[in-house]
């Protein structure tokens, strides 16, 4: 009798596997996207130690598991906005998931003078994207739209992000204006814009003291030209005589020449900044209303030649009526201040804070504050406060101010409305929330 052979034990069967993708859903075009799987068992228990193999926009990335079954990797998202697949794989195991790829924030910033003086000005603006999701970086090959009055001009941003116009303002075009800079957005970034009160004038090489003990103050009447300009004269760095009226032939290119320049002691005055013959000159038979003048600190006579400092510029308002005979004194008011390299004048110093919430959800009403504090050493007026709200409603806000004192602070608060997001799936969006929390912006312009 032979015994029967024990019998054969149950194969061994490999427990299935399952990818869970766990998220995010969503990402902002050039964002980074951190995406996270878990890998388990046909019972569910996670399997540690093992590959994943994450493919999006092109790109495949590999992770392993950890002792929770999580794998996860990051991605910087390149792919047109739009519906863009996941796919994770553990060998023959797939899963996908659809990550809603948005177009990014930008910002616009108007980086040009707000001072324009006529004839051909440049003009310049600033394209970045993101802020809230990662730093602002510079947006290149974008076209970027320009308004000032009746002027319109396009410029395509560089590498640095920055885009740059010509235009031609008339001698008829001077006063107060305002440049309106925009970027209409694309399949890859959104729209943004910025605005910025300027002034325009006529450059002139008429030349007003700013050395006296008393030093000139906006809203001031000064002596731009004629025989009596010397008497404007009390103290300070001054070596010439009456035979310099004011009008002078400008040496260099430079904003600034000599600011610091004495006659007295070091660091010394020496030509080159601008001169002037004396006896007669030439002035222009016809000035527009508001006109540029250099101020100088130093001013010293040699031989026949009268030359000096220029430790700043102002806009002047001529007054009416004006000749260039110089037994007619060319008077106006100081307006602006356009450039001031001696600290001449006592200026405002204005900065800005903004407040929000921490976190929001979506669609909730929140209040953001904004306090503008003076720190400098004269009064601030007529400020006009502009703010723009990211995903909120309204998108804009404005707010006017008289004055603000030297070390003084002023509040205001703006009630706004987080934008709803759509649900687009159960799997939570990190992104999503991190977007509510942006700090939004404002800015404020001075009214000439």
């Amino acid at each position: 009798m032979v015994a029967a052979d024990p019998p054969c034990p149950p194969p061994i069967v490999t427990p299935g596997a399952r990818i869970l993708y766990l998220g995010p859903a969503s990402a902002g075009y050039s964002d980074e996207l951190p995406v996270r799987a878990r890998l388990v068992d046909e019972n569910a228990a996670p399997m540690a130690a093992r590959t994943l193999a994450f493919t999006f926009g092109g790109e495949t990335k590999t992770a392993t598991t950890g002792a929770d079954g999580i794998a996860n990797t990051t991605f910087t998202v390149s792919a047109t906005p739009g519906s863009v697949p996941l796919l994770i794989s553990f060998g023959t195991t797939q899963t996908t998931a659809t990550i809603v790829v948005d177009r990014d924030n930008t910002n616009l910033s108007y980086t040009g003078s707000i001072f324009l003086a006529t004839g051909n000005v440049n003009l310049s603006a600033r394209l970045t994207h993101g802020g809230a999701d990662h730093p602002p970086l510079p947006v290149a090959n974008r076209p970027i739209d320009f308004t000032l009055g009746t002027h319109v001009a396009t410029g395509v941003t560089d590498a640095n992000g920055v885009a740059t116009v010509n235009m031609v303002i008339a001698d008829a075009e001077v006063g107060g204006g305002v440049v309106v800079v925009r970027f209409a957005g694309d399949a890859f970034y959104r729209e943004s814009q910025d605005s910025r009160a300027t002034f325009a004038f006529q450059g002139s090489a008429f030349v007003i003291w700013g050395g006296n003990a008393t030093k000139p103050t906006i809203g001031q009447t000064v002596n731009f030209w004629g025989d009596q300009w010397v008497t404007q004269v009390t103290g300070g760095e001054w070596d010439s005589n009456a035979s310099f009226k004011g009008w002078s032939l400008v040496n260099t290119t430079s904003d600034l020449c000599q600011a610091d320049a004495r006659i007295s002691a070091a660091p010394t005055l020496t030509p080159g900044c601008w001169d002037s013959k004396t006896g007669n000159s030439d002035p222009p038979a016809q000035l527009p209303r508001y006109i540029s003048a250099i101020v100088s600190t130093a001013i010293k006579k040699s031989n026949d030649v009268v030359y000096g400092n220029i430790a700043g510029h102002v806009v002047i308002e001529v007054q009416s009526p004006y000749d260039n005979n110089p037994g007619h004194p060319g008077l106006g008011k100081i307006v602006a201040v356009i450039n001031d390299g001696a600290g001449i004048f006592k200026r405002p110093n204005v900065t800005s804070t903004l407040a929000q919430p921490a976190t929001l959800a979506p669609g909730q009403s929140f209040v953001v504050q904004l306090a503008l504090q003076n720190g400098g050493t004269a009064a601030a007026t007529a400020l006009n406060i502009q703010a723009a709200f990211d995903g909120a409603m309204p998108a804009t806000a404005t707010a006017d101010l008289a004055s603000l004192a030297p070390a003084e602070t002023k509040s205001f608060t703006f009630t706004e409305q987080l934008g709803a997001i759509r649900a687009r799936t159960a799997v939570s969006s990190p992104r999503r929330q991190r977007r509510a929390t942006r700090m939004f912006r404002a800015h404020f312009s001075r009214r000439c």
